[in-house]
């Protein structure tokens, strides 16, 4: 994968397996923008117009649309994907989660 990540323009995840799809916020490491469905927790990760797109899985127009415009504007696509490595950095790595997971724990273990 870490030869595929350079070279890709977007990542599609829009299947129905996926949940929380750490696929996505990998994307987000690389600086990959991200086409992610409405219908599960990826939406809650990728930023509809920001870090990529979110659509609903059985709206195939929409997802065409959405693809192209990504394939299309690669300008836009880059800018989307600077934003999700700029998301990655501020909220997914693992320091952040760290701190976040022990504020939470906090009050709690004393």
């Amino acid at each position: 994968m870490e030869e595929l990540w350079p070279k890709a323009t977007a990542l599609a995840l829009l299947g129905r397996l996926e949940g929380f799809g750490l696929v996505v916020i990998e994307a987000m490491r690389h600086g990959v923008p991200v086409l992610a469905s409405t219908n599960d927790a990826a939406s809650e990760i990728n930023l509809h117009g920001v870090t990529g797109y979110n659509v609903d899985r059985g709206n195939d127009e929409a997802i065409v649309d959405r693809l192209v415009d990504m394939l299309r504007d690669r300008d836009r696509a880059q800018a989307m994907g600077a934003a999700g490595l700029a998301r990655w950095h501020a909220h997914f790595r693992f320091s952040v989660f760290r701190e976040r997971f022990l504020a939470a724990i906090g009050p709690w273990l004393t």
